[in-house]
């Protein structure tokens, strides 16, 4: 139980502060690009790595740390889904090099920001 409750808890701060970046980044426009999910899930995957290089440098690693942050924070502040449609409405639009753009940013960048983090806290 109280793993689920650390999941939950994690997952609420993720997830409001998820729309927060939103409806902080909303009105952004800027050649087509969905900068709310692009920043959340750029800034989520390096908190992932910082996260999880800081948990298995020891014997010890807390479970805890890994549920409340890793699951919980970044599994709700990051959005596949959100970035799945985001791309179906510019190919829609039949902005197709925006959407290839803004898939390779996200993949690329997302493995680079996680590499990062990672390796910053080891």
């Amino acid at each position: 139980m109280k793993y689920i409750l650390l999941v939950g808890i994690g997952g609420f701060l993720g997830a409001v502060s998820r729309y927060l970046v939103g409806k902080w980044l909303y009105t952004v426009t800027i050649f087509h690009i969905p900068w709310a999910t692009l920043l959340v899930n750029l800034s989520g995957s390096f908190l992932i790595g910082v996260i999880l290089g800081l948990t298995t440098q020891t014997d010890n690693p807390s479970e805890n740390l890994k549920l409340l942050l890793a699951t919980g924070f970044c599994g709700a502040f990051t959005t596949f889904s959100t970035f799945s449609f985001e791309n179906l409405i510019l190919i829609k639009e039949q902005n197709y090099l925006v959407a290839i753009i803004y898939t390779s940013i996200s993949f690329v960048g997302g493995l680079l920001l996680a590499w990062g983090g990672f390796a910053l806290a080891k």
